[in-house]
């Protein structure tokens, strides 16, 4: 509560935009042709290769371990899988996720959907951002890879919070209100290259499900109603204001919106709160960021982030996920001098 003379104020109305997003959420209801070295265990790990920034909270297949069955898992759509150490390494409903990362991917968009923006010669993801927020229908098949790759282990929720099928996910939740809900689960929020990796596989895909915008798979490019932002402001209008905007779909509505990781809804839906090692903590962009888009007419590609957002803010399309350190395993690693990803390789993903 503030120390001011607006505290008790300020205090009330957190207090009750809290309350409106539970009740919102309850009232819904790589390089594979090359030898990698092996991952450290935590406990060996170099320290600063496992540093957590202090901004979180403590707490699938990798390109040298593939999944035991190439045959279709139940409940997935043919090109996602669970780590086939899933149960050993991760809590119930989380996915373990595990491989090398390229922390800079360049795709190219073949055909776009929307007015045109500024002439980008059609790269619209490059380096850790997406510069130009086009909406593309189809990628080409070649992904971009540079700077220095990573060795990324981890855990993170399969589903939107509160990561159980059937309710509609969790809005209106600030950063610090998701860092306090993944923290009571004994989790954390994500770093943002965790989410982009868990999102785009280990061919670095510019959508969860391939090259091709999900538009059938995945909940996107619904035409957003006119908020009112004072409704959304007031404590007691909030939850009204909210049914009236929402478009969610329930969680594991979309069976084939799955990450070859076998992470739901990471394309639309709504957008998830991530910490961005990379942003600025008082000036866009921001280390609260928000990834994946939501169901307006986002971009909603694996690399997307919005960053405009500090760590306060709430929105009827903004929610989240959780992740948590895989058992006996650094969460991030360098990789040794000289290790490379092909700088340009195809994407081998499925035509949809």
């Amino acid at each position: 509560m503030r120390a001011d003379g607006r505290g008790v104020l300020w205090g009330a109305v957190a207090v009750a935009l809290a309350a409106a997003a539970v009740l919102v959420w309850v009232d819904g209801r790589s390089r594979e042709d090359a030898p990698l070295p092996p991952a450290t265990p935590a406990s060996t790990a170099p320290a600063a290769a496992s540093a957590v920034p202090s901004a979180t909270v403590s707490a699938s297949a990798t390109a040298s371990v593939a999944p035991s069955s190439t045959a279709p898992e139940p409940g997935l759509p043919p090109w996602a899988r669970l780590h086939p150490e899933t149960d050993q390494r991760c809590p119930a409903g989380m996915a373990y996720v595990t491989g090398i990362y390229c922390p800079y991917v360049a795709h190219r968009c073949d055909t776009h959907l929307g007015a045109p923006g500024a002439d980008d010669g059609g790269y619209v993801l490059s380096g850790r951002r997406v510069r130009n927020p086009r909406r593309c229908a189809t990628f080409r098949d070649l992904s971009i890879c540079g700077g220095k790759p990573l060795r990324l282990s981890f855990c993170i929720d399969r589903h939107e919070y509160p990561n159980q099928p059937g309710p509609k996910p969790a809005v209106m939740a600030s950063y610090n209100d998701a860092k306090r809900l993944c923290d009571a689960e004994g989790k954390r929020i994500c770093e943002a290259e965790e989410w982009i990796f868990a999102c785009e596989g280990l061919r670095s895909w510019p959508y969860p499900t391939g090259r091709m915008r999900p538009n059938e798979a995945c909940h996107l490019d619904r035409v957003p109603r006119r908020p009112n932002p004072e409704a959304l402001g007031a404590p007691f209008e909030v939850a009204g204001e909210v049914s009236r905007l929402d478009q969610r779909r329930p969680i594991g509505s979309r069976a084939d919106c799955a990450s070859p990781f076998g992470v739901f809804d990471m394309s639309g839906n709504v957008s998830e709160w991530v910490h961005d090692r990379e942003g600025k903590k008082h000036v866009a962009p921001r280390v609260t960021a928000l990834a994946g888009g939501d169901w307006e007419r986002t971009p909603g590609t694996c690399r997307y982030l919005d960053g405009n957002h500090g760590a306060s803010h709430r929105g009827h399309t903004t929610g989240f996920r959780c992740c948590a350190d895989a058992d006996g395993m650094a969460p991030r690693q360098k990789m040794p001098d000289g290790y490379k990803l092909p700088t340009r390789r195809a994407l081998g993903a499925p035509n949809r």
